[in-house]
């Protein structure tokens, strides 16, 4: 959820469920980053189901549910290359699970209720949690406590074990409750509370804490340090990072410090001019430039082939020692993907666009 009180959820469907609509214009965005541009860009659900149609969403089988601080919400379903939205009329309960929304209304049918014969009990686990839903929205007086018995919903649709985590959005009131398996008391923070501007700190709160009631004031500006802690006291099983051959320490250290490994010198193994020794004149001859500025990784490239000039690369993703890249060249127009291999001081760089196919060079980095 973010300021505005907009929020997002996902759950999962299977993929042979779910056919994301392809267009050969719009963008291309992976679903998990799509839940993130919404709430970085949109406040209200109107501005955010549009942008649906704006991207072309790629990615494993999701749909999902969106809401906005004037209590309206809606699901969104992708069937057969199409976006199905479900809302207001259309959407007699306002719930999601995992299973296409039209499909849980079809099983709904079959309950006390809802037409059907079927007992609704809310304590069988055969019972859809969907309807659970249901049941308990329609029986819900509003002299009982939302907050007590939202928690109460989520405990009645558990399906096999406790849930590491139980999260209640207030999206009209701005605040967030939650409780933890290991922390059953209820605690809560006011989002109109935060200052999310950029001229503080990144605000940080471990959901373990022990301390029930308003947390607000338990929220510590982030820092390597305390991250680092919290990574320290999860109750990970030695497998969990020792099958990299990692200790605990190193296991901790990376997940820490990963977002700024491109800052720490020693990890800047990528830095560094990178040319190509071409065996003859007819070689087109290849250059890569790989700089840091600030905490970004920015590069360029250029050839002999009409590309003298530094073209800007894009798409820049770099893992272990493998990096990857695109660039549009200045001489013929074509986008071209490179994809290398860093190994010390050798680069082996495939280069290939969508009907040409350049081969491996080699580059080595210039001291």
């Amino acid at each position: 959820m973010n300021e505005a009180g907009l929020y997002i959820w996902e759950m999962g469907l299977g993929n042979e469920e779910v056919v994301y609509p392809k267009s050969e214009t719009l963008p291309k965005i992976n679903q998990m980053n799509w839940m993130q541009y919404v709430l970085d860009n949109f406040s209200t659900l109107d501005e955010a189901l549009r942008s649906v149609s704006e991207v072309e969403l790629d990615g494993w089988g999701w749909h999902f549910f969106l809401g906005d601080g004037n209590g309206d919400c809606a699901s969104v379903d992708f069937v057969d290359g199409k976006v199905v939205i479900h809302r207001g009329a259309t959407m007699p309960v306002p719930g999601l699970f995992n299973a296409l929304y039209d499909r849980e209304v079809e099983v709904s049918r079959y309950f006390e209720g809802f037409g059907g014969l079927y007992e609704p009990d809310l304590n069988d686990r055969h019972v859809p949690r969907f309807v659970k839903t249901a049941v308990m929205l329609r029986d819900y007086d509003p002299a009982d406590d939302a907050v007590a018995y939202g928690f109460r919903i989520l405990r009645q649709l558990t399906v096999t074990e406790t849930p590491d985590w139980s999260v209640i959005f207030d999206v009209r009131g701005g605040a967030v409750h939650f409780k933890t398996s290991r922390n059953q008391e209820a605690k809560s923070f006011s989002m109109r509370g935060l200052d999310f501007s950029n001229r503080t700190p990144v605000m940080v709160l471990d959901m373990e804490i022990k301390a029930g009631g308003d947390v607000a004031t338990q929220f510590r500006p982030f820092s390597h340090a305390v991250v680092g802690d919290v990574i320290d006291h999860l109750p990970l099983p030695a497998q969990f990072y020792g099958v990299g051959g990692l200790t605990k320490a190193e296991f901790v250290g990376r997940l820490t410090h990963h977002a700024d490994a491109a800052a720490v010198p020693e990890a800047q193994y990528f830095k560094g001019i990178w040319k190509t020794r071409a065996a003859s004149p007819e070689d087109i001859g290849w250059e890569v430039d790989i700089r840091t500025e600030g905490d970004a990784v920015v590069a360029e490239i250029t050839s002999s082939a009409g590309d003298a000039d530094r073209t800007p690369v894009e798409h820049l993703r770099m893992v272990d020692g493998r990096l990857g890249f695109t660039f549009r060249s200045r001489a013929t127009g074509a986008v071209m993907e490179a994809t290398s291999v860093l190994d010390g001081g050798t680069m082996r760089m495939h280069l290939r666009g969508i009907e040409d196919d350049l081969g491996t060079v080699e580059l080595r980095r210039q001291d």
